[in-house]
């Protein structure tokens, strides 16, 4: 019998784009500061009614991808060009992610090296995975959330003596936009990247379950991104609003008699790993798209010529973290996602809805693992 990705398999991947998101978590603190958490809180409701929109999608359409699902909501045309911005949104987020760790790694890491080798490095290795196949991007989900919880766990252990609970004071004293605008920006960037495992749905063991999978992923990956926030509060307090990276900068805190020093540098291994599993699980939703778009017998033959895409892609979309960092405060990563994540979503499950499907089985185009 062939392999197939299992519920659990997904649930895993989907907390683990979530999780690999931590580092970017700058505008929770900008909006917020020191109430931070709450917009954690107040995002994961927010995405309950969102991922009640990809389980009433999925739900219709069991096992299929979003290629194919296009194709049977808006009509072949109209479907593929619905289509085709897919295939942009899943490559730029992978773009996107790619820019944020190897701006982390050349800034924090190896300053000395050129931009374009790290990248080189970590593309090619994305490829390497890509082309493995979904079954083998998924089988390892489980992994990468059990180290990345440990670690973060350890960690959080090692800074108890410097937690202070007065961090979380003042409370609620921010403008009410600023507590609109941090529950946004937490449901539209880390809750809403495993949107794109939808693309994973033909390979499943059990297609139907794939709702209830991407819920539980996402209660997952909310919960330790929760832990996450609580624990940088209550060492940085509202300083974690000037840090780049407030969840690097709280465990670069870590130091017990002298002996247990430079911690980050187990964290910063789990970060690039946690990263590397999402771009090449986004990198694969993307070439995966094309072939099912273009109708080829298969995906492998494009890894290389949009993996240099890729590489080149990321050197000119962010010239700095800074810049990144502004694109994200700015509301223009928001805009960008609320298109792709909710809007879409949602016109797809309502046009479905009026055309009639329920639970239609579209043929599914042949795809190579």
């Amino acid at each position: 019998m062939k392999s197939k990705v299992t519920s659990k398999q997904l649930m895993y991947a989907a907390a683990t784009f979530i999780i690999a998101t931590s580092l970017v978590t700058k505008p929770l603190y900008t909006f917020m500061k020191n109430d931070a958490w709450f917009a954690v809180v107040a995002g994961f409701l927010v995405n309950v009614l969102l991922y009640l929109v990809y389980a009433g999608i999925a739900r219709k359409f069991p096992g299929e991808s979003l290629i194919d699902i296009n194709d049977a909501v808006y009509g072949r045309f109209f479907g593929k060009i619905v289509s085709a911005l897919y295939v942009f949104f899943f490559f730029t987020l992978a773009c996107f992610d790619t820019n944020v760790i190897s701006s982390f790694i050349k800034a924090l890491v190896l300053p000395n090296t050129p931009m374009a080798l790290i990248l080189f490095v970590f593309v090619f290795v994305c490829i390497y995975a890509a082309r493995r196949g979904p079954v083998n991007l998924m089988k390892f989900s489980a992994l990468f959330v059990y180290a990345s919880t440990a670690v973060i766990i350890i960690n959080s252990l090692l800074l108890l003596k410097d937690t202070d609970l007065k961090n979380f004071q003042p409370a609620f004293e921010m403008p009410l936009q600023n507590y609109i605008f941090g529950t946004y920006s937490v449901a539209m960037l880390p809750l809403c990247d495993p949107f794109a495992l939808f693309m994973f749905a033909p390979d499943m063991r059990h297609p139907k379950e794939f709702g209830k999978a991407m819920f539980k992923g996402l209660t997952l990956g909310a919960v330790v991104l929760l832990f996450i926030v609580l624990r940088d509060i209550t060492i940085l307090g509202r300083v974690s609003a000037l840090e780049t990276y407030p969840t690097f900068s709280s465990i670069q805190q870590i130091d017990v008699g002298d002996v247990i020093t430079r911690m980050d540098i187990i964290y910063i291994s789990i970060l690039l790993a946690m990263m590397f599993y999402k771009v090449s699980a986004l990198f694969y939703a993307s070439v995966n798209s094309i072939q099912r778009l273009m109708k080829f017998d298969s995906y492998r033959f494009l890894t290389l010529s949009f993996g240099a895409l890729l590489m080149i892609y990321s050197l000119a979309v962010f010239g700095s973290a800074a810049e990144h960092s502004e694109w994200l405060v700015g509301g223009g990563a928001e805009y960008f996602q609320t298109f792709f994540m909710v809007l879409l979503p949602l016109l797809t499950l309502i046009v479905a809805e009026c055309r009639g499907f329920r639970s239609a089985k579209v043929p599914a185009v042949k795809n190579e693992s």
